[in-house]
């Protein structure tokens, strides 16, 4: 029997921790800039804890509990979730979110996130308002500019 080949690399840089999250059913756990605190979903830890803490930046995580003392990465977080090794962990992340897949790469049975989808507009937004801002300040450069003219345009005649 042939081993399939795992990418730990591409599926670390193509799959989120959030996402990972998000793919569970993950709730109640609390945004602070980039970290997420809240119940460690791996140990079931109580509604009211704040033993999980997740890095979104770092792409890392870390349960405080003494019962768990979970770490690590993506790949660790769903060895540790499914109880099963960082190699099987790879291969459920490689399918759940076809990562190296050429259908993702054609664009199609992508795996979009809520998340993802709150963050594809917020930008959206963002960029409405910098064209917005680019419109007004062209407009105000054309005016200046033309004011210039007519500045010069009556200097030149000695006005």
């Amino acid at each position: 029997m042939r081993a399939e080949w795992v990418d730990f690399k591409a599926i670390k840089a193509a799959v989120s921790l959030k996402m990972v999250l998000d793919h569970y059913g993950v709730s109640g756990l609390k945004q602070t800039e980039d970290d997420l605190r809240g119940p460690c979903p791996i140990h079931k830890g109580a509604p009211s804890s704040k033993d999980l803490s997740v890095n979104l930046t770092k792409n890392a995580f870390k349960c405080f509990s003494g019962n768990c003392r979970a770490a690590g990465n993506v790949l660790d977080f769903v060895a540790a979730k499914e109880r099963c090794s960082v190699r099987d962990a790879a291969l459920k992340l490689q399918e759940w979110f076809k990562v190296g897949d050429s259908e993702k790469d054609s664009g199609k049975d992508l795996f979009i996130t809520p998340s993802a989808i709150e963050s594809l507009n917020e930008l959206v937004a963002e960029l409405e308002v910098h064209n917005s801002e680019i419109a007004n300040h062209s407009s105000l450069i054309e005016m200046k500019t033309n004011a210039i003219k007519k500045l010069v345009a009556s200097l030149e005649k000695g006005d």
